[in-house]
């Protein structure tokens, strides 16, 4: 689980994207980017186009993010789980 904290100050409005649903209520997005510093750090942007991109455009950092459970972790709550089930199954008497 990744969490994070952003300035919402810095938001770009023009890059919401508002669009009617089928129900006809009315909804607003704004896309984020969570990106890793050479020194771990993660750190929150706005999403960008492919073009913006490719161009070297560079949006304001907005906030930063949290690991809450590091992946290596996570894999290791899996294996667990998994594990866990398949012993169960060993004791099913047929």
């Amino acid at each position: 689980m990744i969490t994070f904290s952003i300035d919402l100050k810095k938001l770009d409005k023009t890059r919401f994207k508002e669009f009617k649903r089928d129900n006809g209520t009315d909804s607003l997005y704004a896309n984020f980017i969570i990106l890793k510093t050479k020194s771990g750090e993660l750190i929150v942007k706005q999403s960008m186009t492919k073009q913006e991109r490719e161009s070297g455009l560079q949006l304001p950092i907005l906030g930063n993010a949290k690991d809450a459970v590091p992946l290596d972790q996570a894999v290791k709550q899996i294996q667990r789980h998994v594990e866990k089930s398949h012993e169960s199954q060993d004791d099913i008497p047929f």
